[in-house]
């Protein structure tokens, strides 16, 4: 009995110490694809920082993001953990029918959310003084609109709850509003707007972002002459790339256990003009920065070579800075539009309304501020896209550049 105990214990040991000493040995891993971000590297050794302790809490950060087939051993861990039916895994619910839903917030961050309301006031006040108007028009995030999915038994959370605080703290500073998310929630059940969003990814689909295209514009119009309102369905042919593989964001965090085939992106293309028919400059208006083939910015998913596709293949990629000229507008309007991700699928169908766009996300612009944007350029009128879940943050530090 001693003996076997002995060899156990050996075994043990041996399988321990082997896998560290190749989790030292082996090259680093720069990033983790389904963590989507960049891993720990080798810390390097100093007198003050052993002193100070920083080397092994940095050391410990290192080994366990280096651990040797570390990926396997958090994806099995995952696997165990949806089949034992867990209720959030990774921060994840997994339903019967394989949509993923997030875990919403819990609390008010009123603080937070009135330096929001703060900011986007200073800026409105800023951009008044150059004959421009600001709106404040936020996409509505997947993860506070589809709480009544949940099991009944979790929390609904918080979500809703800061972003009706946030609108009501701007509309009584007198910010222009356009509530997507309101008009969504009078019109539609909640079984109709889950039907607005990818299964499997934290983005709204094409005919979620359509309809809150359709809104914007339908705002938008009603105030500037010569706007087109052909914003209708009618206008536009509505195709779906099925039977590809699409890896959704949340699935992605979950190791790709989720179905990938359960999920279609589909495009809405208008009839009556064309997409390639807008001048794009990633970057500056110049002509070297000019795009060949609009393709290569919007819908780029529909290419046959790509093995699988993500939210940002199938629609558009986030640019620091793009310009979309429209030489057919019946109007003069410079529309700035400050956005995230969720406003990716809808560039080209903004930018036709207009005569100059600029899509900026600020996440990007490492350089510069969006006001040391503003005090470079001019615009009619400006546009903040962002969804519902991101309200508060640095994003709203309009002084600040982006960081990387």
């Amino acid at each position: 009995m001693k003996l076997g105990k002995l060899i156990t214990s050996l075994g043990f040991l041996i399988i321990i110490f082997s896998l560290g000493f190749i989790t030292v040995t082996k090259e680093d891993n720069k990033k983790s694809e389904f963590e989507n971000r960049a891993l720990a590297q080798r810390p390097s050794i100093s007198k003050n920082e052993i002193f100070s302790g920083e080397f092994f809490k940095n050391y410990e950060t290192y080994f366990t993001d280096q651990f040797y087939q570390r990926d396997k051993w958090v994806k099995t861990f995952i696997l165990w953990q949806l089949r034992s039916n867990k209720t959030y895994v990774n921060g994840y619910h997994v339903t019967d029918d394989g949509w993923i839903l997030g875990k919403p917030m819990e609390g008010l961050a009123k603080k937070d959310l009135n330096i929001s309301a703060k900011n986007i006031k200073e800026l409105s006040d800023y951009l008044s003084q150059k004959d421009s108007e600001l709106y404040f028009s936020p996409f509505p995030a997947k993860v506070n609109e589809t709480t009544g999915s949940l099991p009944w038994y979790v929390s609904k959370g918080t979500g809703n709850e800061n972003y009706h605080y946030l609108m009501s703290k701007l509309e009584e500073k007198n910010i222009n509003l356009i509530d997507i998310s309101g008009k969504w929630n009078e019109k539609f059940s909640d079984e109709e707007i889950k039907e607005f969003y990818m299964k499997t990814d934290h983005h709204w689909n094409m005919l979620g972002a359509f309809k809150g295209y359709q809104l914007i514009m339908e705002n938008l119009s009603s105030i500037y002459e010569g706007i087109p309102t052909d914003y209708n369905k009618e206008n536009y042919k509505y195709t779906c790339e099925k039977d590809k593989k699409f890896v959704g964001s949340w699935n992605r965090s979950l190791y790709k256990l989720i179905d990938t085939s359960i999920d279609d992106f589909c495009y809405f293309t208008p009839v009556n003009y064309s997409f390639q028919d807008l001048k794009v400059y990633k970057g500056k208006v110049s002509k070297k920065n000019m795009v060949s083939d609009n393709r290569e910015i919007y819908a780029s998913g529909v290419k046959d070579d790509l093995e699988e596709f993500n939210y940002h293949t199938a629609y558009a990629d986030n640019y620091p800075e793009l310009n979309i000229i429209n030489e057919e507008s019946k109007n003069d309007l410079k529309v700035l539009i400050l956005k995230d991700s969720y406003t990716n699928p809808l560039i080209f169908h903004m930018a036709h309304h207009f005569h100059h766009t600029t899509i900026y996300d600020s996440r990007y612009n490492y350089d510069r501020s969006v006001y040391d944007y503003l005090e470079k350029n001019d615009y009619d009128i400006v546009l903040i896209t962002l969804n519902t879940n991101n309200i508060r943050g640095k994003m709203y530090n309009f002084e600040q550049p982006g960081k990387k």
